[in-house]
């Protein structure tokens, strides 16, 4: 009998992959039911990178899971740098609505600023 792997394991199997475009691809088609819950934990860690963050943020553009939009702005309200460049995209892409004073405080960010003006 097969042993089932958590989608915690699975998703640091994939962050932590060569060439992880495959196993998050796999991931973002067929979602586990709590992969959002997973994305927000495995963001917000502490020491996480910043590779493997703007790679969650692909997993967040590709995800079939409309959980995925409220994750976006929750996650933005504390990012900054190529992170925040990173997740505007991401809610440019997904369609998600930024609040203004969000928008108006990344402006100020060199790195997010374009991505900022997008969103807009």
């Amino acid at each position: 009998m097969a042993r089932k792997v958590s989608t915690a394991v699975r998703l640091a199997g994939a962050l932590d992959n060569p060439d992880p475009w495959t196993p998050l691809h796999e991931l973002a088609m067929d979602p586990p039911g709590d992969l959002v819950a997973v994305i927000r934990a495995t963001y917000a860690a502490a020491g996480v990178s910043s590779q493997r963050r703007r790679l969650l943020a692909w997993l967040l553009v590709n995800l079939r899971d409309e959980a995925a939009d409220s994750l976006v702005p929750e996650l933005l309200s504390d990012a900054g740098g190529a992170d925040a460049d990173a997740l505007l995209r991401t809610a440019v892409r997904r369609r998600v609505t930024i609040a203004a004073v969000e928008l108006v405080r990344l402006l100020a960010v060199g790195t997010a600023r374009q991505a900022a003006i997008d969103a807009a």
